[in-house]
């Protein structure tokens, strides 16, 4: 996901996330890098989630890969099938684990 890095205060969104996983990166255009599985959603909205809307909901066995529209844009998240499973259309929330986050400078 394209994004930019901004000066960092109090008041920033993903402030935790930036400051923990920004590094020796300077301000300006990044990428955050995300993996499928390390992305978790939910139904209502908790601390640092970001609403999006179900796209597309595919079963493939040990897993469901599900297609999700943001404001910030696609993300393709992939959850064990023996957990909750959504259908298209759904409004979600999305939550990732700042470790789980890697920033790169787009160059």
């Amino acid at each position: 996901m394209p994004c930019r890095l901004r000066k960092r205060g109090p008041d920033a969104p993903c402030d935790q996330l930036l400051q923990e996983n920004s590094g020796e990166l300077e301000a300006g255009p990044i990428k955050m890098v995300v993996r499928p599985e390390d992305v978790t959603l939910h139904v209502k909205k908790i601390k640092d989630s970001f609403a999006g809307v179900i796209e597309t909901a595919t079963y493939v066995g040990s897993k469901t890969e599900y297609q999700i529209s943001t404001k910030a844009g696609s993300f393709f998240v992939t959850l064990p099938s023996r957990s909750t499973q959504y259908a298209a259309g759904t409004k979600i929330h999305l939550s990732v684990d700042p470790d789980a986050v890697r920033l790169f400078p787009v160059e």
